[in-house]
């Protein structure tokens, strides 16, 4: 039994009791019977409607609970969704930032793979440009080089023929001046020959 019937039925019982009471003073069994019977089908109508009202009552309120736990549930859902789709999201956005990363850090490697290589040609082409300078340097010394011993050979050479041609002429003159004293040698012989013919001649 709830309650809210025993409350019904400590109030009506003191009633119901008095009524019994006037009815037994008034020696009126039969129609103290009546009324104890209208009375009691009277409290059980009441109980009964009591009990309806709080069986709607509590119907009533499964359903709201019942209705309340269903939005509560839709609302959660809704909230697990939404928080789902903000994760989702979320892993997107770290995602396309990773990415983006990703392809900046790339950018960045191929940038510097680039300069590097520029730095490696350049310094190539300055070691290729030192080179050629150098082997210029190298070739025109050479070049002066020959350009000297070609003079000096030259000179050499007109010294040697110069000292040839001074002494070429110093023999000329010497096998002149020979033969210049062999001719008066004989010259002089041939003459002191007369001179002994012509003194013996004499004698």
């Amino acid at each position: 039994m709830s309650e809210t019937l025993k409350d019904l039925l400590v109030v009506a019982l003191p009633t119901l009791m008095v009524l019994v009471g006037i009815l037994l003073n008034n020696n009126s069994s039969n129609k103290l019977d009546s009324r104890i019977i209208a009375l009691d089908k009277k409290v059980d109508d009441k109980i009964d409607a009591l009990d309806q009202k709080i069986d709607d009552k509590i119907d009533a309120l499964d359903q709201k609970v019942a209705g309340k736990f269903e939005a509560l549930d839709k609302k959660m859902d809704d909230k697990i969704d939404s928080l789902d789709k903000k994760i989702d999201a979320l892993d997107q956005k770290i995602d396309d930032k990773i990415d983006a990363l990703d392809q900046k850090v790339a950018g960045k490697i191929d940038a510097l793979d680039k300069k590097v290589d520029d730095k490696f040609e350049a310094l190539d082409k300055k070691i290729d440009d030192k080179i050629d300078s150098l082997d210029k340097k190298v070739d025109d010394k050479i070049d002066a080089l020959d350009r000297k011993l070609d003079f000096r050979i030259l000179a050499l050479d007109q010294k040697v023929d110069d000292k040839i041609d001074r002494l070429s002429y110093k023999v000329d003159a010497l096998q002149s001046q020979i033969h210049t004293d062999i001719v008066m040698l004989l010259q002089h012989d041939r003459d002191q020959d007369i001179r002994i013919t012509r003194i013996e001649r004499a004698s």
